[in-house]
């Protein structure tokens, strides 16, 4: 069965996109069918991967208006990776599709009929039709969160509104945080770092809440690789940014059972 993996974030910054592609294309190097669902009209993980989302014909808004199977909107690139590309016509079509009732249903069948072994989903720092589906479709909800305070307070937001949406459906994901941005030569980012860690154990109920033990710390290849329109794997395989989601695939494949 597809395993779902859904980041959010209700503030924008915080490493979701850098977080998402990177890991999607860490557990493609682990030999698991990988499928990365773009659903941010913005398109920065399209772009991460020099997919132009003004030059393909088919896109996630192509699917959500049933014009096109998941299938045919899937573009195959490396290393057991395929991506499910993002367009700037998403934005509007979120809109109209609130007031569609089966379209959150079709997202989510598609998501679990896909052949692959993963599927991990970028969503935009809101919360509309698009990260409500995907929060839903979720098996596992990453939250990146850098040790700021303004991340800090978006944190709590996004908790309280996943904590308000498994309650309407009867149903919890799993909700593991990962520390991203992290300076360890400078106090300020390690001292925010412990005063959170008490936070997002206080709020486990009932989303089975904990952070990762992986942290992702700042690195200037993991910018470099996002302009080069690659992974980190392939850009800089031997950087620290590499290191540290090649742990971060491996704690996460660990204590999902893959």
């Amino acid at each position: 069965m597809t395993y779902v993996i859904t980041l959010a974030n209700l503030k924008g910054g915080a490493g979701k996109t850098t977080t998402a592609v990177n890991l999607a294309a860490g557990l493609a190097r682990q030999r698991l069918r990988t499928l990365l669902v773009d659903a941010d009209p913005q398109a920065n993980a399209t772009l991460h991967l020099s997919i132009n989302p003004d030059e393909i014909e088919c896109s996630l808004s192509t699917v959500l208006q049933r014009d096109a199977r998941m299938d045919a909107a899937v573009c195959s690139l490396h290393d057991n990776l395929d991506v499910l590309p993002a367009s700037i016509d998403l934005d509007p079509l979120e809109y109209r599709l609130v007031t569609d009732p089966a379209a959150a249903l079709l997202f989510q069948r598609q998501l679990r009929d896909t052949p692959h072994d993963v599927v991990v989903i970028d969503t935009r720092p809101s919360i509309g039709f698009l990260t409500s589906s995907a929060l839903l479709a979720a098996d596992l909800v990453l939250i990146p969160l850098p040790p700021e305070y303004f991340a800090a307070n978006s944190f709590l937001r996004t908790i309280d509104r996943l904590t308000e949406m498994a309650d309407a459906a009867g149903r919890a994901p799993t909700t593991r945080v990962v520390f991203t941005m992290l300076d360890r030569r400078g106090r300020f980012h390690a001292k925010t770092q412990r005063e959170l860690q008490p936070v997002v154990d206080a709020r486990g109920s009932p989303l089975d809440l904990r952070a990762f033990a992986t942290v992702i710390r700042t690195n200037t290849d993991l910018k470099r690789a996002a302009a080069f329109g690659v992974d980190i794997f392939r850009f800089a395989p031997n950087s620290r940014g590499a290191a540290d989601y090649g742990e971060l695939t491996h704690e996460l494949t660990e204590t999902a059972g893959f």
